[in-house]
């Protein structure tokens, strides 16, 4: 009897992802319904404007996965895999979820000159194909389509 009552105030099964990891070492989890955009920069100078190219699967090491990537877009994702260096190194900018100034990734990015934001927020407004700018102050903004012609000008 004993038992069965403990069976029903017991926990329920938890999950703790290395990307739940990772935020909690950055001292938060974010926040449900933050809005925002934004990061911060461990790499680069400047500003880099460019089409946005999302890899969703954090774990993929399939080249497939980069089939439609093009030079100088902005990689974005949860997380960096090492595995992408070869596109890390091709990519205008990297924006990223977590990570942090000793990572992988970012040492190679500061190498290499290339933007990367780490400790972004606001990452699920952005999507494969739309234009954005992304500056060392940490700021992400969407680029309207008048504001290209005005760019490429």
């Amino acid at each position: 009897d004993q038992a069965d009552l403990r069976k029903k105030s017991a926990p329920t099964a938890v999950s703790l992802t290395l990307r739940d990891c990772e935020l909690l070492s950055l001292g938060k989890l974010a926040q449900a319904g933050d809005v925002s955009l934004g990061g911060s920069c461990v790499a680069g100078n400047g500003s880099v404007t460019g089409r946005v190219f999302w890899v969703e699967d954090d774990s993929s090491v399939d080249p497939a996965t980069f089939d439609d990537f093009c030079d100088g877009d902005i990689l974005v994702c949860r997380m960096i895999n090492p595995a992408w260096l070869p596109w890390v190194q091709r990519s205008g900018a990297v924006l990223s979820e977590v990570g942090g100034w000793l990572s992988h990734m970012a040492i190679v990015a500061r190498e290499k000159d290339i933007l990367m934001l780490v400790a972004c927020k606001g990452l699920d407004q952005l999507e494969t194909g739309s234009q954005i700018k992304v500056s060392n102050d940490g700021s992400i903004e969407p680029v309207k389509t008048a504001e290209l012609k005005v760019i490429s000008a």
